[in-house]
């Protein structure tokens, strides 16, 4: 006697839930977090390949598509934070309650789109920082990061050794104001 009965819920039968959204959410936000901090580490890397490498990859992430997966990451990191604090409470054995489950589920998924908004806001947010950089890799690393928000001064221009520099009274000028700005 064959039972017609399905052995386990298959797609057609089983009802998704807010729970089951975020369990497959955080475990593809995971994957992609692997693989985002290994490009960053790439991209960092980059910089011992000599700044054309760096400048690159910079202008990759300049434009429209590289600022779309600046976004998705960011999404990413947050989602993947926000899941991780909502496991971690249920590893004490807290919010096992299907209303619980369905409340912290979606404060997952807003909370990390708030973040992910609150952060791209901060990115983009113009202040009058004044940032001195010594050596060319760095200035290249400072600008990406400052990117819209100022331009840092480099010291230590063209192909002068950071071994044999003199500082000069223009140079203690600017990072007396780059001091000042800070506090």
């Amino acid at each position: 006697m064959e039972s017609k009965k399905p052995l386990s819920p298959h797609i057609q039968i089983y009802r998704w839930h807010i729970s089951s959204l975020v369990s497959i959410s955080h475990r593809i936000t995971g994957i992609i977090n692997i693989i985002a901090i290994t490009l960053i580490c790439l991209w960092v890397s980059s910089l011992l390949l000599g700044e054309n490498t760096y400048e690159t990859i910079n202008l990759f992430l300049s434009s429209l598509m590289g600022k779309f997966i600046i976004l998705g990451i960011t999404w990413s990191f947050s989602f993947q934070v926000l899941s991780e604090i909502r496991h971690l409470i249920m590893d004490f054995g807290y919010g096992f309650e299907l209303k619980t489950t369905k409340i912290s589920g979606l404060i997952v998924i807003i909370g990390s789109i708030i973040f992910t908004i609150i952060f791209m806001g901060a990115l983009s947010a113009k202040a009058d920082i004044k940032v001195v950089t010594t050596i060319k890799p760095l200035h290249s690393l400072i600008s990406n990061v400052m990117d819209g928000v100022g331009e840092p001064s480099l010291i230590i221009e063209g192909s002068t050794s950071p071994h044999s520099f003199v500082l000069k009274p223009t140079h203690a000028k600017l990072i007396e104001q780059a001091e000042k700005s800070k506090g």
